[in-house]
């Protein structure tokens, strides 16, 4: 069933993530594919290379390991916006598309990811085969007081009765939607202030991914029912009162 949930003006979202991990490329090339990736990509963003290493051990009986020389291969390129709202990772085995805040709105992260995806597979110039599709928003709210009943619908509880202050927890959940294949990591965390800031920050992390990709897997579909996973996992988390200020 599709949930119909408030669309939040001041949404706190400081990354929203879409990943696909496939089989590897059969060829891929450093200078042929960062060419291609140029090519398509003129201006608008700064280009990083990344390399990949692989170490590996052979066995010989009733002697310890040895250990093979390391190989150090081109991964692929991550390109960043030169407005800095945008990351794009084009690799081997793996595309993401990442967007910053300030985000917009549901429609514009799923539509560029998927136009740049489509990118992608042109630039990789062999038959996709995806092996996982993950969606990933990172909340972070300034927490001010002591009180996370205000924050959070299913706050930590403190522990005995000396007057004390949390200055961080961690709660990690996780979740199956058995029908659908679904996987979750729901993580709720206080981070103490950082140097540059005032207040310690509320973190609610939502990761969904699907790494059991049937013949007639349905991309579009497929990111239907995450939006309404992810939302359905984020207004439960929060208050009304939280709810109301993001608005």
């Amino acid at each position: 069933m599709i949930y119909t949930f408030q669309h939040l003006k001041k949404a706190p979202i400081i990354e929203a993530v879409f990943e696909i991990k496939t089989i590897p490329a059969t060829s891929w090339e450093e200078a042929e594919r960062t060419a291609e990736i140029k090519r398509i990509y003129p201006s608008g963003y700064t280009f990083e290379s990344e390399t990949k290493f692989e170490q590996t051990f052979g066995l010989i009986p009733v002697q310890s390991p040895e250990a093979i020389s390391p190989v150090v291969s081109w991964n692929g390129l991550k390109m960043i916006s030169d407005d800095k709202t945008e990351i794009i990772r084009f690799c081997r085995d793996a595309f993401s598309f990442s967007r910053l805040k300030p985000y917009t709105n549901w429609d514009d992260f799923s539509s560029n990811s998927l136009k740049n995806f489509e990118r992608y597979k042109t630039i990789n110039n062999s038959t996709i085969n995806i092996k996982r599709l993950g969606i990933r928003f990172i909340n972070s709210i300034d927490y001010e007081g002591n009180d996370l009943s205000k924050y959070l619908k299913y706050p930590p509880v403190m522990a005995g009765n000396i007057d004390k202050t949390f200055s961080g927890f961690l709660h990690h959940n996780s979740y199956s939607v058995l029908e659908e294949g679904f996987q979750i990591n729901h993580i709720q965390m206080l981070k103490p202030a950082a140097e540059n800031q005032k207040n310690p920050v509320l973190i609610i992390d939502v990761d969904i991914f699907l790494d059991i990709i049937k013949p007639d897997f349905n991309i579009t579909a497929a990111l239907s029912k995450i939006r309404n996973l992810k939302n359905d996992i984020f207004f439960g988390s929060i208050t009304e009162e939280m709810i109301g200020r993001f608005k």
